[in-house]
Parts: C-alpha cells; sequence; structure tokens
C-alpha cells in the first residue's frame, strides 16, 4: 500500500519531530517537515503532499514578510498554488475553539482547511486528518 504524503509546518521543533516519529511509526505516512511557511510552500510544491498539518501560530514567518499564522498560510496555498488543490490542509492549534471562530472563516472548509486541536492525543489529529483527506478528497474529485 502507497503511504499517505504529509508535509508538517510547525516552528516547535520538540513537537514536530515527536509528532512526525509517531506518524511514521503508524507505518502509513511518509513525513516531511518545514518550520517556516515561506519555505513550506516551495517545499509542498516539489513534494506534493496527499495533505498538509500547519501550525496556527508560525512566529517566525514575520520576518519573512508573511503573516504569521496558518490560516493565511494555507489561505495563501490556496490562491497561489493549484498544483496543492487536491490536498487538504489541517490546521494545529492550541487556541481555544472561541479563538478559532474569530479567524477560521466559514468557508475555510468548503476550501479544504479544517482544525484540529494540538492538545488532543495523537489519534485524535490522526483522526482528523483522516476525516479531511476522506471529505476532501471527494469534493475535489
Amino acid at each position: 500500500m502507497e503511504k499517505i504524503k504529509l508535509l508538517l509546518v510547525d516552528d516547535e521543533e520538540a513537537w514536530s519531530d515527536e509528532f512526525k516519529t509517531w506518524l511514521e511509526l503508524t507505518g502509513e505516512f511518509e513525513v516531511e517537515t518545514e518550520r517556516f511557511g515561506v519555505e513550506a510552500i516551495s517545499h509542498a510544491v516539489v513534494f506534493q503532499p496527499d495533505v498538509l498539518l500547519i501550525d496556527w501560530a508560525l512566529k517566525e514567518d514575520a520576518k519573512f514578510g508573511l503573516p504569521g499564522d496558518g490560516i493565511a498560510l494555507a489561505h495563501k496555498i490556496r490562491l497561489q498554488e493549484k498544483s496543492l488543490d487536491k490536498a487538504p490542509i489541517v490546521i494545529i492549534t492550541k487556541h481555544s475553539p472561541e479563538e478559532i471562530a474569530r479567524h477560521h472563516g466559514p468557508n475555510d472548509e468548503a476550501r479544504g482547511i479544517f482544525i484540529a486541536f494540538k492538545s488532543s492525543k495523537e489519534p485524535r489529529i490522526l483522526a482528523r486528518v483522516g476525516n479531511a483527506l476522506f471529505h476532501w478528497t471527494r469534493q475535489v474529485k
């Protein structure tokens, strides 16, 4: 069986490395990582992931002229990178649902942008990835 290609974009190196290892141990994922949004876009174009996992708060991107949040990066990918249209984007966050509601637009899921909580256990994030892959790939066929 072919592995699911996943690009993980998170500036918290320890969490990112741990989660990458956990995903790879399932035997179902080929995982690559990036720390910054500006590099993630070009990496994604080359890697062509089946799904992108992007941290909500990418603090370091401000110095590169990008908004420092994963939602903005997801919107930028959707607008500029047509080669990634079939890949759902899951935003991972520690923020509260109320905070997310202020920034996550009602049409984001219709554009293949979903939310998962970092405070959840890995299986819950994985379930959200599976859910996003299932629903988004059915919509874009």
